[in-house]
């Protein structure tokens, strides 16, 4: 084995199933609580706007849709948060994806998925937002709460 200074320097690798573990972590915690926290028995509405206007945020609903997808009623979560439902497809999409190249590092010892990169640009941001308010007008026009 060489020694000098090129070897000394030069950092290890990180391991291959570290890209993946992190978002099968993060994302399975999500669905997790989703499925298996009792969020609607909570008397308390922990949304402020809400408290101090009795008009829903923009984010209002999200929890019940989250929950409602994790448990199959999907008509439900679309009727209570259109947009928080598509983010919990996103999510489950995210999770099925790590945990397949986690499974694929654990048996082939090689990183095989493609890199999914992201590269926002400003018509994006633009667009998030305008779903956002589609989202919200959704809700205040249907009177959820």
């Amino acid at each position: 084995m060489e020694s000098g200074p090129e070897t000394k320097d030069r950092p290890r690798p990180a391991p291959l199933w570290r890209r993946h573990a992190g978002w099968v972590l993060g994302c399975g915690l999500v669905l997790g609580a989703a499925y298996a926290v009792p969020w609607h028995r909570s008397p308390v509405s922990p949304c402020v706007f809400l408290n101090l206007t009795g008009y829903p945020c923009a984010t209002c609903g999200s929890t019940r849709a989250f929950q409602a997808m994790a448990h199959g009623r999907f008509a439900e979560a679309a009727a209570q948060n259109p947009l928080a439902s598509l983010l919990f497809l996103g999510v489950l999409a995210a999770f099925a994806w790590h945990a397949f190249g986690l499974g694929l590092v654990a048996v082939t010892r090689r990183d095989v998925l493609p890199r999914l990169t992201f590269r926002p640009r400003w018509w994006m941001f633009a667009l998030l937002g305008l779903l956002v308010l589609a989202n919200w007008a959704y809700r205040l026009g249907a009177g959820l709460k």
